[in-house]
């Protein structure tokens, strides 16, 4: 097991603590016939107990650990340090299996018998050459959203498709309490009624992935990961990192095109501006989709279009989702073994996606299935269709494929990214610092060693 610091046990130890007694663990099926397993679950992805004893996993009942979403990768991390063998399936988000099996933590996964269903990128993400740490359970892909009730009173048609666009695009689209524009004489920033931009600022983990689409479409990342020779480079403090950064600062402080209470945003507070009619063009992730079709101040008057492009003459975003994983010291490894391949088969995923309530494109027949289900209705058609146009420039998050040390690599990167977007530290300065942290903590967490 790679080394890990003593402060960060004590951290896990005490959060562990905190969230222990909300845990909501199963109640056991009590049929000696019925083979038990364990599976550690995000609690905002649904109850999916409801699916016990029924036909969908028969001669299994899983206890499924309920664990707030910023806590499990704290929970996984103690399990593994403290060896209690309580679990017996990690649900991970997104590059979660390929760190875990790099450091000998899972346990390779046999092909699912229609592997060539699954979206080939979502497959590579849990992988490691030829090793397979983590089925798919739930894909995600960014999107730009744009309000076209806004555009058309701007006098704007098509949406933005380079990050320069989208500065002319929100500049005319922000407006004041009487109505001028960004972009028009007599415009006042300090009565903003209407902003056409938003970057979800905040100190959460969605922080660094929200950059990452600047990143990607400017040509750099925040750690290049060369897998074949098992080393890395912190890239943060490159010219591109730096100008990425910067045309967030100068969106909100020199234009006047975002809210000011970005700076604290959470996933909550962002997708609120947005379906209120507030903001008037976003990146986000699909589930904002079904959110604007239902409030009435954005339903119908919401659109969909591709990633903007950057200097790197391409758009590019983080391919987030959510897979299962078995642990190498499962107490129950070849029962969960078995049944991790039902329970991402496509009938069972079926159920999960009915439980958790979103759109979850993982297999081509899913998206072959909303294609059909979409084709008399435009607005529905063209957002699978930007869907999947967008999965083709998206690769795992950058931030994110750091092994043992995933957890505090997106913690530091947020914190730099709040603190420069907030003033409170130089932008130099604060690249140069989150380097130097990252950089530790990969070092720490015996990153590549």
């Amino acid at each position: 097991m790679k080394k890990i610091t003593m402060a960060l046990a004590l951290l896990l130890v005490f959060t562990v603590i905190l969230t222990a007694c909300g845990t909501g663990d199963s109640e056991a099926a009590g049929d000696g016939d019925v083979r038990e397993v364990t599976m550690i679950i995000n609690a905002s992805h649904g109850d999916h107990s409801v699916n016990n004893n029924t036909d969908l996993w028969p001669g299994f009942y899983c206890n499924f650990i309920q664990v707030a979403e910023n806590d499990i990768d704290s929970r996984i991390l103690l399990e593994m340090v403290g060896g209690a063998r309580s679990f017996d399936i990690a649900y991970t988000q997104a590059s979660g299996a390929r760190q875990y099996g790099a450091m000998g933590l899972l346990e390779p996964l046999a092909p699912l018998p229609d592997q060539d269903d699954v979206f080939p990128a979502l497959v590579e993400q849990y992988s490691i050459g030829d090793d397979l740490f983590g089925y798919s359970m739930i894909g995600d892909f960014f999107l730009l959203y744009y309000n076209t009730e806004h555009f058309e009173e701007a006098g704007l048609t098509d949406p933005p498709t380079t990050f320069d666009e989208v500065l002319t695009y929100a500049l005319r689209l922000t407006k004041d309490r009487d109505g001028v524009r960004a972009d028009e004489p007599g415009f006042d920033p300090n009565n903003v009624v209407q902003w056409g931009w938003q970057f979800m600022g905040g100190t959460g983990h969605g922080n660094p992935w929200f950059l990452t689409l600047y990143l990607y479409a400017n040509g750099t990342q925040f750690i290049y990961n060369d897998f074949e020779n098992m080393t890395y480079e912190v890239t943060v403090t490159s010219p591109e990192f730096r100008a990425s950064l910067q045309y967030i600062y100068d969106m909100y402080y020199v234009h006047h095109a975002m809210p000011s209470g970005f700076i604290n945003y959470d996933y909550d507070e962002f997708g609120e501006m947005f379906v209120s009619g507030q903001v008037s063009m976003a990146l986000n992730w699909p589930y904002m989709w079904a959110m604007s079709q239902d409030r009435p101040e954005t339903a119908g008057k919401i659109s969909v279009a591709a990633l903007p492009a950057g200097t790197s003459g391409s758009g590019g975003g983080p391919q987030g989702g959510w897979s299962i994983g078995v642990f190498r010291d499962a107490p129950n490894k070849d029962d969960a073994l078995e049944f991790a391949k039902i329970f991402a088969g496509r009938e069972a995923q079926e159920a999960f996606v009915e439980v958790m309530g979103g759109n979850i494109l993982t297999r081509f027949s899913f998206f072959d299935q909303k294609i059909a289900e979409s084709a008399n209705d435009p607005d529905e058609l063209n957002f699978w269709n930007m869907i999947l146009q967008n999965s083709q420039v998206s690769r795992p998050t950058c931030i994110a494929q750091t092994g043992a040390a995933a957890a505090d690599t997106q913690t530091i990167a947020a914190r730099y990214i709040n603190m420069i977007l907030s003033n409170q530290i130089d932008m130099v300065e604060g690249l140069e610092r989150m380097r130097e942290e990252l950089e530790t903590a990969l070092y720490d967490s015996g990153y590549m060693q």
